[in-house]
């Protein structure tokens, strides 16, 4: 349960509601996915949606960490404490220069995305 659930909804009273879903909580973890999961309430089922074009046989693959942002350190860490697994994917597989680019890139990223939220919550 811990490791394959999905968050459903959240109340304002604090109290979520979560399930597993028999296909969806199978699909492996990429930090760089080419899979968004959602729930859609309208439809009563999660649903998965591609990212980026997919070829025949590669591996269908969403993040379990939610939205990018951090540093290779930061997602090993969190992935580690949370699913017990060191991710061995493409983007965390980089090295040397490479790694320092990608954790440029998801810095930048981060700060996007907190500068969206504050937007959000301003209007």
């Amino acid at each position: 349960w811990q490791t394959n659930v999905y968050p459903l909804s959240q109340s304002a009273d604090g109290s979520s509601t979560a399930a597993i879903f028999t296909d969806c909580s199978r699909v492996n973890h990429a930090c760089r996915p080419n899979m968004h999961n959602d729930y859609n309430a309208s439809l009563g089922m999660m649903t998965l949606h591609a990212v980026q074009t997919i070829e025949a046989g590669e591996e269908l693959t969403v993040s379990y960490l939610g939205q990018g942002g951090n540093e290779r350190a930061v997602r090993q860490s969190a992935l580690r404490d949370r699913f017990g697994f060191d991710c061995g994917c493409v983007l965390c597989s980089q090295h040397g220069t490479c790694l320092e680019r990608s954790d440029a890139a998801q810095r930048s990223i981060g700060r996007l995305q907190e500068e969206i939220l504050r937007l959000e919550v301003s209007k």
